[in-house]
């Protein structure tokens, strides 16, 4: 069953957010090194913010678990879901 247009539109939208989550904390860092801060201070952030961009991943995947199951569902050719299911497929 394929995800409609405005369904997919959404999920890719989602899945940015979990991408964004790391890139910024990533930049975070980068920044504190261009700018001078001792490695106990930017040590001290990655220890402080990486709680924070896994409770992100974890609320992203657990707020749109079904939204994100129904477009890989849509992405799977039924042939192969039928096989994988143990079917025997068409």
């Amino acid at each position: 069953m394929p995800v409609e247009r405005s369904a997919g539109a959404a999920a890719v939208a989602r899945l940015n957010v979990v991408i964004l989550l790391p890139l910024i904390a990533r930049t975070i860092l980068l920044a504190m090194q261009i700018i001078g801060a001792s490695p106990a201070v930017t040590a001290a952030t990655a220890v402080l913010y990486i709680p924070f961009v896994a409770a992100g991943f974890v609320l992203a995947v657990w707020h749109w678990r079904y939204d994100m199951a129904a477009w890989l569902e849509g992405m799977v050719s039924p042939r192969i879901s039928s096989v994988r299911r143990g079917r025997g497929g068409p």
